[in-house]
């Protein structure tokens, strides 16, 4: 057991699995501070979807290992408030033109290799997994039977059950103003409410990690941009899989126990303010037309919420999950885009062993190295 000080500053799913990990490992010493409340930023505003489709053969490959993680969560944690709230339905990624049906087969192959499943469906054999979409409209999807979906409100619930019984400090609506450092060394996490000594900080604040990093002096190139989601009103549950289309980042599945529609678009195009998550009547609209386009079966029902959310991107697409380029006792995690979901559960293991041992013992993690931007 350590009695090593650990600050994670961000209270997403990113920084949650970071400390469960941390726990497994020995830790007991762990404050997690968020500007709001736990899980306020991304980790609840996504579609909940579980996937390994990448275009980035690496990625694949982390995103293999972190839905792993994720489909073992209910057996580890036994002393939870419910189970967790995780499906595993099946991946449709849908190509509705031909040029998107050709890409198809380089993410197949790459799917094949990382984690042995994949294959191209017709028309038809789309819609005997996924009975209401229109197979008019699509030319083929790639389909793989691993991929998942989680209700990840519960999830992050569970955690903040799990982590105040073993006594680690989460602490709301307490945001990181600055830091003190000594040479090489982060010793101190100012927040509006006070100043916690660490002996060791991890940064996983999304969107938010390059403004922290700033008052570091560290440059983290992140852009944002907003992506929105809508949910129906519940209907009969009998929609698995989690369907996501190769030329539109349109996202759509169906919720569980009550049945409710949620759909979605990645990339809204309405760029800064990022920050800002008012939902939109124009992009509400693009998701009315894609849903009544793809699942005309559905296109009279009734849309009860919409809500916005930021994804933090890098320039090459590549996440960062890495030592401090300028701190011995420094991490970050961010620049997840669409997919931070997927892979926070391998993104908080690398996190913990990089803390814990000072290198990954479970994938090889050098491409999401911070040292990959190098600014003069």
């Amino acid at each position: 057991m350590s009695d090593e000080r650990i600050v994670i500053v961000g209270g997403g799913l990113v920084g949650l699995f970071t400390a469960y990990h941390l726990l497994k490992l020995g830790y007991r010493d762990i404050t997690i501070i968020d500007r709001k409340y736990i899980g306020y930023g991304a980790s609840n505003r996504g579609t909940g979807g579980l996937l390994h489709i990448f275009e980035d053969e690496d990625l694949a490959k982390l995103a293999c290992l972190s839905v792993n993680i994720w489909k073992k969560l209910d057996e580890e944690i036994v002393e939870k408030p419910r189970p967790v709230p995780l499906r595993t339905g099946g991946h449709l990624h849908v190509a509705t033109s031909k040029e998107g049906l050709n890409k198809l087969d380089k993410l197949k192959k790459i799917l094949r290799r990382t984690c042995g499943v994949g294959e191209i469906l017709t028309p038809p054999e789309v819609k005997e997994k996924a009975p209401i979409i229109d197979e008019d409209e699509i030319y083929g999807a790639l389909y793989d039977p691993l991929g998942s979906k989680v209700l990840q409100p519960g999830v992050v619930r569970i955690f903040e059950f799990y982590f105040k019984l073993k006594g680690l400090k989460l602490m709301k609506y307490n945001p990181a103003k600055n830091f003190k450092v000594e040479g090489s060394r982060v010793k101190t996490v100012i927040t509006e409410h006070g100043e916690i000594e660490a002996d060791k900080v991890v940064i996983t604040a999304g969107a938010f990690t390059k403004d922290l990093a700033c008052k570091l002096d560290e440059r983290i190139p992140l852009c944002t941009f907003r992506g929105e989601e809508a949910l129906t009103e519940g209907l009969h549950y009998e929609f698995e899989p989690f369907v996501t289309f190769v030329e539109n980042n349109f996202e759509f599945t169906q919720t569980w126990p009550r049945g409710e529609f949620i759909m979605g678009i990645s990339n809204t195009g309405i760029g800064e303010p990022a920050y800002d998550l008012r939902a939109s009547l124009s992009v509400l609209e693009k998701i009315a037309e894609y849903t009544c386009r793809y699942f005309p079966k559905i296109c009279l029902v009734n849309v009860l919420r919409q809500w916005a959310g930021v994804v933090d991107v890098t320039p090459d697409n590549i996440p960062i999950i890495s030592k401090s380029g300028k701190y011995e006792n420094l991490w970050y995690a961010a620049g997840f885009g669409t997919r931070g979901i997927t892979l926070s559960a391998g993104a908080g293991k690398a996190l913990a062993e990089m803390v814990a041992y000072g290198s990954t013992k479970t994938i090889p993690i050098e491409k999401f190295s911070i040292e990959r931007f190098i600014f003069e």
